[in-house]
């Protein structure tokens, strides 16, 4: 059976759920606070179990609820161990901006949470991804791919003509790259593997999806 893929808003980012009818995979958990959105969701999609938590990054707006949602499912989580630091606060950075606007939010942002004292909940990683990551153990004919630059542990999952890409594009007006990055050059070298993917959607982080063929209207600079 082919997947669905079903967007769940949680509060600021996007969570997702991919479904075959039997086996289910939750990509991305949101904030601390947002589990019960997340099961809230899950419960109207008539979702009983989850085979695997995947996480697209480190960040707090989509690991930030994986600990109680793992342990409300039974179900392992699953990460890039680039980005494994980030879930204590010591290991946070503030991120560089890709522009001046992302410059400025990347301050605020992260101003913002370390006032707040905010880290994700405690979790321990069962799996960690690495590039060519298969599903198939998970029920599904997919595949995670390392796609470093908004974090150096940031990952994408492409399943059935469709890919999850986290915060490496953020769809506002029109798709743009990460706002915050870790390494350009690896961002836009990322971004130009997934421009060379075989796909028709494309689901992020934060915003709605938007279809593959819209990716070309982003200018890859020369490197």
């Amino acid at each position: 059976m082919q997947a669905e893929i079903f967007r769940i808003k949680a509060k600021y980012a996007n969570a997702y759920l991919v479904t075959n009818g039997k086996d289910n995979i939750l990509i991305d958990t949101g904030f601390p606070s947002s589990t019960i959105r997340i099961k809230k969701a899950l419960d109207r999609l008539h979702v009983k179990n989850l085979s695997l938590i995947l996480i697209t990054h480190g960040h707090i707006d989509h690991v930030g609820s994986a600990g109680s949602l793992k342990e409300m499912y039974g179900a392992p989580v699953a990460m890039h161990p680039a980005d494994m630091p980030k879930l204590t606060r010591e290991g946070r950075e503030e991120p560089k901006g890709r522009n001046l606007i992302g410059t400025v939010l990347a301050k605020v942002v992260f101003n913002y949470f370390t006032i707040l004292s905010s880290q994700p909940e405690p979790v321990d990683i069962d799996i960690k991804l690495h590039n060519n990551f298969s599903l198939t153990d998970f029920g599904f004919d997919g595949t995670v791919y390392h796609t470093p630059g908004h974090t150096m542990g940031s990952v994408i999952v492409v399943i059935d003509g469709f890919a999850v890409v986290g915060d490496t594009i953020t769809k506002l007006f029109k798709p743009i790259p990460a706002f915050f990055i870790e390494d350009v050059k690896s961002l836009w070298k990322s971004i130009e593997f997934i421009r060379n993917l075989d796909l028709e959607w494309i689901y992020p982080g934060h915003g709605k999806a938007f279809r593959f063929k819209e990716l070309e209207k982003l200018n890859i600079p020369e490197r």
